[in-house]
């Protein structure tokens, strides 16, 4: 009998007890609630949410799980769907976080979730309800997966800043943007997404987008077009430029292989200050329209242009 327990001792501290594994089981580091959500974190690194309720606003760094935001790894959603709440800066610096599961339908509220998580790689769905991404997946360096904006969404401006890594083209839906300020600024995307119907600002959009080959064509509501290529140093091509459009400087600045310059079609241009900065591929100037008041620099640099406008 003694000999037998010996064996049965040893075969569970080898791990094998009947062809099956034996591990610690884990322990709970802290729990609470924000709102009507229970929320557990893990030994882990595992960050647990359960409930059907609102999830409650807090401020940037002011979340329950503050204390522990290096430790967490990963987070899991256990709904498919809440009442409602703001999940906005939930994940702020959140320095090891590695993946997130599909996002709850009924959040409306993401702006800065996952803003400098750098070592995010993979999230799940967005849901159909979020109207504001602004600055959601900012600094995260190491995102690549594919993302889809809804068509709810109505803030956008800063979403993807700074996301280096990232290849896949977002796929947008929502027409209801109008500021897409440096929506997707550094990222290493090769083609552009459509751009929503609604857009006014696109300021600095695709700036630092050294692997960019193509513009996407642009929306009649385009008003301020400052610095949306800068830097795109694989850009070929260049769509026309809008009726309503108001600032162009830096616009294409730095664009070191885009051949020909867009027409444009602007009655309201006032600004073309350092517009082709180094442009150097461009042979021909575009027409300039009679309300434009600053071309300083517009064409510094265009060892090639041949003709002037």
């Amino acid at each position: 009998i003694v000999l037998r327990a010996l064996l049965l001792v040893c075969a569970l501290m080898s791990g094998i007890f009947e062809g099956t594994m034996v591990f610690a089981s884990t322990a709970t580091v802290a729990r609470g609630t924000v709102g009507d959500i229970t929320w557990l974190l893990d030994t882990d690194g595992v960050l647990t949410f359960e409930g059907k309720g609102n999830f409650a606003a807090y401020e940037a760094g002011k979340v329950p799980w503050s204390p522990y935001q290096k430790d967490i790894k990963r987070v899991v959603f256990q709904m498919a769907a809440v009442t409602g709440g703001d999940i906005s800066y939930y994940f702020y610096n959140c320095s090891g976080l590695r993946s997130v599961n599909n996002i709850p339908s009924g959040i409306k509220r993401m702006e800065g979730t996952f803003k400098n998580c750098g070592r995010l790689t993979v999230v799940g769905s967005l849901p159909e309800s979020v109207i504001s991404l602004k600055e959601t997946f900012k600094n995260c360096v190491e995102i690549n997966c594919e993302i889809v904006v809804p068509e709810k969404v109505e803030k956008g401006d800063g979403a993807f800043d700074g996301c280096t890594s990232l290849t896949y083209t977002p796929v947008i839906r929502t027409d209801l943007i109008t500021d897409m300020t440096y929506m997707f600024r550094n990222t290493d995307i090769t083609a552009a997404p459509r751009i929503p119907q609604k857009a006014k600002i696109m300021e600095g959009t695709f700036q630092g987008c050294i692997s960019l080959k193509g513009a996407p064509s642009l929306p009649l509501s385009l008003e301020n077009m400052s610095h949306t290529f800068y830097g795109c140093t694989n850009l070929t091509t260049a769509s026309a430029i809008p009726a309503k459009v108001y600032d162009m400087s830096y616009c294409y600045a730095g664009c070191t292989k885009l051949a020909s310059a867009p027409v444009i079609s602007s009655t309201s241009l006032q600004d073309m200050g350092y517009c082709f900065y180094q442009c150097l591929k461009m042979e021909n100037a575009p027409s300039i329209p009679e309300t434009v008041r600053n071309m300083q620099y517009a064409f510094w640099g265009c060892t090639n242009m041949q003709n002037a406008p």
